[in-house]
């Protein structure tokens, strides 16, 4: 069909018609066998007022770093403490600690008051005389450090806690002992959820909530000229919680990969034109910083030699066709780790932290336990 020559179905033309009516303009095309085709549309849109220029930069601005960020540690244990400023030091912030409930008050009230307020107060939940949620309690109720950002840290997490926190103010809820991973991007969602001229956030930040907002920043190219395929594939990638896109051949793969910094590829080997592996070999050898993206085969060969003739041509890890979505979650889960650490090393390279990268090598031919 013309469909698996060229890709697509020609929805999007209609989507996009629809659309444009229905904002009351109109769309149209012009085009000439042999020379090719120009799309046009026109809507009438309102001029925005002035003055709000300001105000849309503040809502979208997002902060990269957290150098310089004024955070207090609250908790009645110094060596918690220390883990947790060790980590704050290493990412630059501007960090004081408090041993308990009244010296935490008197830090924060100090600070508002030189007008060099803390942003952010991590507090431990169990603290003797006052524990940590009757202090985030009075903190909420004192309007000059109300607008305090709080995160609250157990050593165990109870059924209710989340629920109960959340209606007290937290931002936040995390159970020690807490990955360095898991408090930077909890306090990164902190901050740039402040930035949004200071909406209340909707939802509690938990290590699941933080697992889940991973599994939404991880962008999936699904390379498959079987349009059945292509549906059953973004049904089953979508409902797992990644970001999709589709290219319908080898060579539209290629092109994506040029433009968009994808995290993985899932990648079909046999297809017309250009299959999977001679794709993945022009991709090796792109001159592109993503070149090394992880390429997974789609194939329903699952002899070994089919497996090393992937391997060859550079892919890192297969499932078996007709794809199985506990399958391809679990394939997706083994790479998610080396995807986070590049994504986390990014970070740090730019808030001038340097680590040595986790290595990434093929499992294709791991045995399975």
């Amino acid at each position: 069909s013309s469909t698996g020559k060229y890709g697509g179905t020609g929805l999007g033309l209609t989507v996009s018609k629809q659309l444009v009516e229905i904002m009351d303009g109109q769309i149209g095309v012009e085009s000439k066998e042999g020379v090719g085709s120009t799309f046009w549309f026109t809507v009438k849109l309102e001029k925005q007022p002035p003055g709000k220029k300001e105000e849309s930069e503040l809502e979208f601005k997002i902060v990269a770093s957290l150098k310089d960020v004024p955070i207090l540690v609250v908790d009645d244990n110094a060596v918690n403490r220390s883990v947790v400023t060790v980590m704050l030091d290493n990412w630059k912030c501007r960090y004081d600690e408090a041993g308990d409930a009244r010296s935490a008050l008197h830090k924060l009230r100090s600070a508002a008051a030189a007008r060099d307020p803390f942003r952010i107060v991590i507090l431990d939940k169990q603290m003797p005389e006052i524990d940590g949620e009757s202090l985030g309690k009075m903190i909420k109720k004192d309007d000059k450090i109300s607008d305090t950002a709080l995160i609250m840290m157990a050593i165990v997490g109870k059924r209710g806690d989340v629920s109960r926190v959340k209606k007290i103010g937290f931002a936040a809820y995390l159970t020690k002992p807490v990955k360095q991973s898991n408090l930077f991007d909890c306090l990164m969602t902190v901050m740039n959820k402040e930035m949004v001229l200071r909406a209340p956030a909707k939802q509690i930040i938990t290590q699941h909530t933080l697992s889940e907002d991973r599994k939404h920043k991880i962008r999936i190219l699904l390379v498959e000229d079987n349009i059945i395929n292509q549906k059953e594939g973004l049904k089953i990638l979508e409902n797992l919680g990644y970001i999709v896109d589709l290219a319908a051949n080898g060579p539209e793969a290629i092109s994506a990969l040029k433009t968009v910094n994808y995290d993985m590829v899932l990648m079909d080997v046999q297809m017309p034109e250009m299959d999977g592996l001679e794709a993945t070999r022009e991709i090796r050898n792109l001159g592109i910083s993503n070149r090394n993206v992880p390429i997974i085969a789609m194939t329903a060969n699952s002899m070994k030699s089919d497996r090393d003739r992937c391997l060859e041509a550079g892919m890192n890890d297969s499932v078996v066709k007709p794809v199985q979505s506990r399958e391809l979650a679990e394939v997706i889960g083994r790479w998610t780790f080396f995807i986070h650490e590049k994504k986390k090393r990014e970070k740090n390279e730019k808030s001038g932290i340097l680590e040595k990268p986790a290595e990434a090598k093929h499992i294709l031919n791991v045995p399975r336990s």
